[in-house]
C-alpha cells in the first residue's frame, strides 16, 4: 500500500511528494474471547475442544452469541468477530 505526502508539516521527515510505503497489519481481536458471558464462554470451549458433533456445537454457540448480543453483553462487532472465527460466517 502507497500513500503519497501532500502537505508537509514542520514535525513531518518527509517531503511534498514523497511516496511512503505502509505495511498493513491485521489487527488481532483475541480481547473479544475474554470476560464473555458464561453460557457464551462454556459454548465457544466446547466448540474449541470438539467434544459434540459439530452442527450440535455450531447451533449451541450461534444461539449463545446472538443471546450476548440481544441482551447487550456484547457489541455487534463482539459478536460478528465470533460468528467469523468460529461459525465460518460471512458479514455481508
Amino acid at each position: 500500500m502507497y500513500y503519497i505526502v501532500l502537505n508537509r508539516r514542520r514535525q513531518d521527515k518527509y517531503k511534498e511528494g514523497d511516496i511512503i510505503t505502509y505495511k498493513v497489519i491485521e489487527e488481532k481481536k483475541e480481547y473479544y474471547e475474554v470476560n464473555l458471558p458464561p453460557y457464551l464462554q462454556h459454548d465457544l470451549d466446547a466448540m474449541k475442544e470438539g467434544k459434540y458433533p459439530y452442527d450440535c456445537l455450531w447451533c449451541e454457540l450461534y444461539g449463545s452469541i446472538n443471546a450476548a448480543y440481544t441482551d447487550g453483553d456484547i457489541s455487534e462487532d463482539h459478536a460478528w468477530y465470533l460468528r467469523e472465527r468460529y461459525l465460518e460466517m460471512e458479514r455481508l
